[in-house]
């Protein structure tokens, strides 16, 4: 009996431990990979975003007319008309960087319209206290690069605390309902 109760009492702590040491190595590896944010070449990075349950995710091999050869990029399939969002929670302190880059790209035949949205902790979920930029994605991949001091001014009331990023969020607007988004590539410059 106490050799039952030793060895389950093992595998319990041994439960609780895991994930919380994969948490520390996935923070470890989030601050060590910068600048780069999310390259989508790294099992880890997978527990650094999210999305609504109804959007589709696949990672997917992009070589041919990609602007990074060789490069793993993430496919999001909208699968509704309503909101489709792309979470990304990054390392926080922004502030010894002078641009945020990424590169996205469509499926279809038509411009797909896309907002990238980032905020800080102190963010208070209105519309004039983040960044947000919409811009129109076609097949054809394009490298996108934000100057952190627009990200840093956005906010109408404050400037935004460039050492407490808090997220990074990609979401496609006025969609049918079969939209697909490429992304790749997110980083500091």
């Amino acid at each position: 009996m106490k050799g039952i109760l030793k060895t389950t009492s093992a595998v319990l702590v041994a439960a609780a431990i895991v994930p919380a040491i994969w948490m520390l190595y996935v923070l470890s590896a989030r601050a060590l990979a910068r600048p780069d944010i999310l390259s989508f070449e790294y099992s880890w990075e997978k527990e650094i975003f999210f999305t609504d349950p109804i959007v589709e995710v696949e990672f997917m091999a992009k070589d041919q007319n990609w602007p990074k050869v060789n490069s793993t990029v993430v496919r999001i399939v909208a699968n509704s008309t309503r909101y489709q969002a792309f979470v990304i929670e990054p390392f926080p302190d922004w502030s010894s960087f002078s641009a945020l880059s990424f590169i996205a790209a469509s499926s279809g035949a038509n411009s797909v319209q896309a907002t990238i949205r980032v905020h800080d902790a102190d963010h208070n979920n209105r519309f004039d206290d983040r960044f947000n930029y919409g811009f129109d994605l076609s097949p054809t991949p394009r490298i996108f690069t934000i100057p952190m001091t627009e990200i840093a001014s956005a906010p109408a009331n404050r400037k935004m605390d460039l050492h407490n990023i808090s997220r990074i969020i990609v979401f496609l607007s006025n969609t049918e309902g079969d939209e697909e988004l490429w992304l790749d590539d997110f980083r500091l410059r």
